[in-house]
């Protein structure tokens, strides 16, 4: 008995000796595990009208940038004086500086630089300089990460909920943009397009303010910090859900729209979830 009793002493003075192992809580949610690292992605958003035959050589050529830059690369197209068009148009168009021409797109609505065709300033470029704006983009890095969860009940109601993941304090007025885009929406009045002709990634709805709504993230969090922002009530009665998809935007908002800057993007289908990209 004595021996015993000296064995289990032994053993509980060496396990006191022990550091204490963590006790680690799964989360039922993965979309709440901080992400390691921060993917920068690319928004571009151009602006085409059915009655403008460069439209059909613009889908052809965001197709192609879609395929070399892959799920980097977010398209949102805006439709000027033609059935599609959206209010939303208008304002953005004005807020970037004004349209010399279509096609022409805004690259994470960042000023041209060593443009051709002399649209150095510009925002809105055109396709020549759109594959130099994408790679310069894709070069600087990102400070926040964004994650997606969405879901359509049986009466085509939609929830999009928007996860944003930081550490370092970003400092600035930064806001939240999120759109619904459509695929493959039959052309009527297409110049220079064919019977079949189809619009891809078209801009129908804005669930934000048109400016973005406001986000807090001027503190530093050492551990990560993870925001949560949820839309509800989002009537798809009238799309094509699986052709829909949600993207948010997170951007630094300025007065002077040359000033102003996107920190990530990310998209999902409606239905679908994004993790984070790692």
């Amino acid at each position: 008995m004595r021996n015993f009793m000296l064995f289990w002493a032994l053993a509980l003075f060496f396990c006191s000796c022990q550091d204490k192992v963590p006790i680690v809580v799964p989360t039922s949610n993965p979309l709440n595990v901080f992400p390691q690292n921060f993917r920068r992605n690319v928004l571009l958003e151009n602006v085409v009208g059915e009655w403008h035959a460069a439209t059909v050589e613009n889908s052809v050529m965001v197709a192609q940038l879609q395929a070399q830059f892959g799920s980097r690369l977010i398209v949102s197209t805006l439709h000027q004086n033609d059935w599609l068009e959206t209010a939303y148009t208008t304002y953005f168009i004005d807020r970037l500086g004004g349209l010399i021409g279509i096609p022409r797109a805004a690259i994470n609505r960042r000023k041209g630089s060593g443009t051709i065709l002399g649209e150095d300033n510009l925002v809105l470029l055109s396709p020549e300089n759109w594959t130099t704006a994408i790679e310069r983009a894709m070069a600087t890095p990102a400070f926040l990460a964004i994650s997606m969860e969405t879901s359509v009940d049986s009466a085509h109601q939609a929830t999009v909920n928007v996860n944003i993941a930081h550490k370092e304090a970003i400092f600035g007025d930064i806001r939240l943009l999120v759109y619904i885009v459509q695929n493959d929406i039959p052309a009527l009045f297409q110049q220079g397009g064919t019977t079949t002709f189809k619009h891809q990634n078209v801009l129908k709805e804005v669930l934000t303010s048109y400016e973005g709504d406001t986000l807090n993230l001027n503190e530093d969090f050492p551990l990560g910090e993870i925001r949560h922002k949820q839309f509800t009530g989002i009537n798809l009665t009238n799309y094509d859900v699986f052709q829909t998809r949600a993207i948010a935007v997170v951007y630094r908002y300025d007065v002077d729209f040359r000033k102003s800057e996107i920190l990530n993007v990310q998209e999902v289908r409606m239905g679908g979830i994004k993790f984070w990209d790692l």
